[in-house]
Formats: C-alpha cells, structure tokens, sequence
C-alpha cells in the first residue's frame, strides 16, 4: 500500500464511508504479497522508512524480477544484494536499476539525498576487500547516508 493510498483509507475512516473494522482488515491484509515462492513486504518502507532488501544470490533472475516489479507496483523501492552480472543484465534490460558491479548490488528506485548528520568512512587494507566495501557504500547510500570511500589504506606497503 502506497502512503497515498493509507492516507486516503484513513481518510474514508474520518468521513464514516468505511468503518474502523473495514479499514483494518485492508491494512492487515495489505501489508504484503504473495508470489507463491515469496510474500513480499509493501509496507517496510512506511514502517522503517527504508527499502526492501533482497538476497539475489541464490534466487532466478525470474523471480528477483517478480519481486522488483511487486515493490514497483506498491511504490516501493527495493534494493537487491549478492545480484550475479548476467541476472543484473536480465533486469537492467526490464527495471531502471542502479547496479554497482563491483558491489553486485543494484537499487529499483532514487537514490535519496543524504539526511542524516555526519558521513560514514568505509575503507578497505587491500583492493581484494572492494567487493564487500562498495556493497557496504552503496547500501548505506540506499539508506540516506553520506559516504565516503578509501580503497587499499593497509600497512603492507610501509616502504612506500
């Protein structure tokens, strides 16, 4: 359920088209949707105010595409980890993803402008830890941060 839609059946409520009841059976009901092989949560983002986060690694490009499009529909965003480069290409092709390759991460919606205070550093002691250190940066965008990135800050090479 969109935060549109909540606010209109609360709005219905004030104006006694629906009753307390009815309007409580839709939002038990609504919170999310069943795929069969996922129930997937509409409503993380207007409890949590964050996106939804799917494990990619182990699921088909199929279904990772069924749940993007799900969220989509329910005016969510969704961000999607572990996202192999040839399912990553499957969706690029169908969704406007954002994907970091090197991350094998991907978000469906805005990246939102940082909002909070302060900036998180994520640093890595060699290039081998990039991977890992730009999921870390690119999901902590997704979640309205500011970031900042250093790669291959180690000690091996004091004689440098």
């Amino acid at each position: 359920m969109k935060k549109s839609e909540l606010y209109a059946l609360l709005r219905r409520v004030s104006a006694h088209e629906i009753t307390v009841e009815e309007a409580a059976l839709r939002l038990k009901t609504a919170p999310y949707e069943d795929l069969e092989f996922a129930r997937i949560d509409t409503h993380r983002a207007l409890r949590q105010g964050v996106p939804e986060v799917v494990y990619g690694e182990g699921k088909t490009a199929e279904q990772i595409l069924s749940i993007a499009h799900a969220m989509q529909n329910a005016g969510q965003r969704v961000l999607i980890t572990r996202l192999q480069p040839d399912k990553a290409d499957t969706l690029c092709a169908e969704l406007p993803l954002q994907y970091d390759p090197v991350g094998r991460i991907a978000l469906l919606g805005d990246m939102p402008e940082p909002d909070g205070q302060g900036r998180i550093l994520i640093c890595t002691g060699g290039t081998s830890d990039m991977p890992v250190a730009r999921e870390a940066a690119f999901t902590a965008g997704a979640l309205g941060n500011a970031v900042t990135e250093l790669y291959d800050v180690g000690v091996a090479g004091l004689h440098r």
